[in-house]
């Protein structure tokens, strides 16, 4: 009787020093655990309005948004103050205290440019295998005002959109088979533009070139590949590698 007296002791001293650590949020869910509050936000795209989720403390992203005719320059509440950027993202992290109606600002799309930051004056060998070898540098408009062109992009589908291009190549020296293979892909493997070099000398010359195509091609994005000659004995050099992309006038 006295064991079983000592032992019903025991446990309510256990459960009583279990519900004060879990008061004091050292053992299971603390007692005033603070709760993860989102919002419900609409923005206004023209007269269309569009539902977005937004979680307390975090950086809210809405997308590139678009609309014809123009890009997106930033998303303000209806006394003009801006909330989010040119990409859609939210200024500061967010607090369930701001507004919850919002509208897109779009600056007109006469013609818009970005030039991207490739490569300067660093040389890479495009390999001497015998076999493709390919050196490729992708555009994935992901910055802040590549972000803009993407909006300005997906408004306006039908639009051309010149890729300028250049860069400086050269062969190996004193070794046959020269020709380089340029080629221009959107959209994954959609070849836009293909292009052979076949008067490369041992010194490094300049090459400039184009390709004019529709915007909806391009809003996933582009590469430019460097390719050597099918079973070539010789290795190609390139350096200055410049691209500008820009939506041309009506």
């Amino acid at each position: 009787m006295r064991k079983l007296k000592l032992l019903s002791a025991l446990v309510a001293i256990v459960a009583l020093l279990s519900i004060c650590l879990t008061a004091c949020g050292l053992f299971g869910e603390p007692k005033d655990a603070p709760k993860v509050k989102f919002s419900t936000i609409t923005v206004y795209v023209g007269d269309i309005p569009q539902t977005f989720t937004a979680t307390n403390d975090t950086t809210v992203d809405v997308g590139p948004l678009s609309q014809s005719g123009g890009y997106l320059v930033g998303i303000e509440d209806s006394a003009g103050r801006k909330y989010f950027d040119e990409a859609g993202r939210s200024l500061l992290p967010w607090n369930d205290a701001n507004p919850t109606i919002f509208y897109a600002k779009f600056a007109p799309l006469n013609t818009l440019s970005y030039t991207f930051e490739t490569m300067a004056n660093k040389t890479i060998s495009i390999g001497t295998q015998e076999d493709y070898e390919i050196h490729s540098f992708a555009y994935s408009f992901q910055n802040t005002k590549e972000v803009q062109f993407l909006s300005a992009l997906k408004g306006n589908p039908e639009r051309q959109v010149q890729i300028s291009y250049s860069f400086d190549a050269k062969k190996q020296d004193n070794i046959w088979k020269p020709n380089l293979y340029v080629k221009v892909y959107a959209n994954g493997d959609e070849t836009l533009q293909s292009i052979t070099i076949n008067e490369q000398s041992v010194d490094f010359k300049h090459y400039s070139y184009s390709v004019t195509v529709p915007a909806r091609r391009l809003t996933n994005g582009f590469k430019i590949s460097f390719m050597n000659t099918d079973f070539a004995l010789c290795a190609k050099y390139i350096k200055y590698v410049d691209c500008k992309i820009e939506i041309l006038g009506e």
